[in-house]
């Protein structure tokens, strides 16, 4: 009885669409997919090989390479206190990428991903706010990292046309 409850309750969720957060369905011509990240983003390339693992995607020499072009992380003062200490930080996350046939024809470009972000620190307690904010920024990054494979999950196949030499 309560294995069949339990069969019931899967087969309803995954009738209504349900998937676990990271996992996406990704279009059939991307089941094996080059990544290539600059080399200071390794956090960002473990986040990223991680969402595309769990969507089903294998890494490796494909017909189309995911592309970060850019990782931008930038940090401005917004408010200053009575004693003219920084109290509030903007953060921006930005990530640049796009997407490459096997033979290196650009297939995609996406508009960039932002995630904003305020920051207050404490003028009292340095190494706190500087964890604090490591830890915002590697929030940041997993939700441009989620944008990213919603983006990629909404790309139809006919954006994926292979290059035969013969496109205008």
């Amino acid at each position: 009885m309560r294995f069949s409850l339990a069969l019931l309750l899967m087969l309803m969720l995954s009738a209504c669409g349900f998937h676990l957060r990271g996992q996406y369905s990704m279009p059939e011509t991307l089941q094996v997919l080059d990544i290539h990240v600059p080399k200071d983003a390794t956090e960002l390339k473990q986040q990223l090989q991680r969402m595309l693992e769990y969507s089903g995607v294998h890494e490796g020499k494909g017909g189309y390479r995911l592309v970060i072009t850019r990782e931008n992380i930038t940090q401005q003062a917004s408010i200053f206190d009575p004693r003219v200490q920084l109290a509030n930080t903007h953060v921006v996350y930005t990530l640049e990428y796009k997407v490459e046939s096997g033979d290196g024809k650009l297939r995609l470009t996406g508009r960039p991903i932002l995630e904003q972000n305020d920051f207050q620190s404490s003028p009292n307690q340095i190494n706190g706010s500087s964890s604090e904010l490591d830890l915002l920024i590697t929030e940041m990054r997993k939700d441009a990292v989620s944008q990213l494979g919603r983006r990629l999950e909404a790309i139809k196949p006919s954006q994926f046309t292979p290059y035969t030499g013969n496109a205008p």
